[in-house]
């Protein structure tokens, strides 16, 4: 850093922040082709399940099959989760070094959400609490891997 021009280091600074901000744009991609790869999954084995005729082999490898999906998706997402937390925390470190104001920030937008989300159709707007609406894409990802995996596990107790 020593030979490095005064523009240098705010130039690295620059190329961290938008490296940070491609990867974390690329993790949100991947977090929902998991869960889109992951209910085409699940409607493979639900046809083999409910198929007349499965065995009962199938009717109880088939939800256990499905558990086991769950869990390792539901993992894969909380990974993720902390990545992108990681990433939105560096990312805002970077936007007060490099002097942006609050409201200029990608990271700083998706930190602090000033209107709440609207239930569609309606106009009605749910409140947002110390800057985090009500609902979020992580909590809908949590609900479908929580629903899921509890259907799978009804069905392999009355598949059994």
């Amino acid at each position: 850093m020593l030979n490095q021009k005064p523009g240098a280091v705010h130039d690295d600074l620059r190329a961290a922040y938008a490296a940070i901000a491609d990867y974390h744009t690329s993790l949100v991609q991947t977090r929902f082709t998991i869960v889109g790869l992951f209910l085409a999954a699940n409607g493979f084995l639900a046809i083999g399940f409910f198929q007349s005729g499965a065995s009962a082999l199938a009717r109880i490898a088939l939800p256990v099959i499905a558990i086991v999906l769950t869990v390792i998706c539901w993992v894969l997402e909380v990974r993720t989760y902390h990545l992108l937390e990681n990433l939105a925390g560096r990312g805002l470190e970077l936007e007060k070094l490099l002097g942006y104001r609050e409201d200029q920030g990608f990271f700083s937008l998706i930190a602090y959400q000033p209107i709440g989300p609207r239930l569609i159709p309606m106009r009605f707007r749910l409140p947002v609490i110390k800057g985090d609406p009500i609902l979020s894409h992580t909590i809908g990802i949590s609900l479908i891997y929580i629903i899921i995996g509890l259907f799978w596990s009804v069905m392999l107790f009355l598949g059994a």
